[in-house]
């Protein structure tokens, strides 16, 4: 089983809250389940990416 670390677990429930934000509010822009889950999709995963490389660089400019 995986342990994640507080670092991980906060990435992942930002990334997930922004997510189901974007989904709402193109679910409700376009009227389209397909686009909200789009959103949903991309948007996780480029905050996701976006939060691993700030934390990468943090971690790697104190070691």
């Amino acid at each position: 089983m995986v342990r994640l670390d507080r670092i991980e677990f906060v990435k992942l429930l930002v990334s997930v809250g922004a997510g189901m934000v974007a989904g709402n509010v193109a679910r409700g822009y376009f009227s389209d389940q397909i686009a909200g889950f789009f959103a949903t999709v991309v948007v996780l995963v480029t905050v996701y990416g976006a939060l691993d490389i700030i934390d990468r660089r943090y971690l790697r400019r104190n070691e």
